[in-house]
This record gives C-alpha cells, sequence and structure tokens, in this order.
C-alpha cells in the first residue's frame, strides 16, 4: 500500500482509517447522526423514543461542543 500510495505515510493512513470505517459501518450496520438530525426526518415523539433507547443501549456519544445539548449528540441509527 505504502508504493501504490508513492511511499506517503499521510495518504497510507488515510486509505486505511477509511477501509476501517467502512468495514466496521458494514459489519454493523450503524452510523451516527445527530439527534438534530433525528428529529428533522421523524415525528418528534419517535425521535425522542428512538434517542432514548440509543442511549440506554449504549450507542449514545455526547458532543465535545454541547456536552448537554440532545440535539448536538451523536445517536447510532
Amino acid at each position: 500500500m505504502w508504493l501504490d500510495y508513492d511511499k506517503d505515510w499521510d495518504r497510507v493512513s488515510l486509505a486505511v482509517e477509511r477501509l476501517h470505517r467502512q468495514e466496521t459501518e458494514s459489519k454493523q450496520g450503524l452510523v451516527a447522526v445527530q439527534g438534530k438530525t433525528i428529529k428533522q426526518t421523524h415525528s418528534l415523539e419517535k425521535a425522542e423514543s428512538i434517542m432514548e433507547s440509543r442511549k440506554s443501549s449504549g450507542l449514545w456519544y455526547q458532543s465535545e461542543d454541547f456536552p448537554d445539548d440532545p440535539d448536538e449528540a451523536w445517536v447510532g441509527f
């Protein structure tokens, strides 16, 4: 891979990271989206239900910038 990317370690690192991310997402079938995105695509009641179930199952990641804002949190979806 290093030779394929003209001996550029930065490009190799990005390629490996991309491959790892693709494999992980395809195995788990989950992608993280923000709470506000879920609220845009679902009714408020359904969105809150989805976010609460993800939070209880550990698929909830607080935003570094706004840790107390559920709309900014990342949810496994």
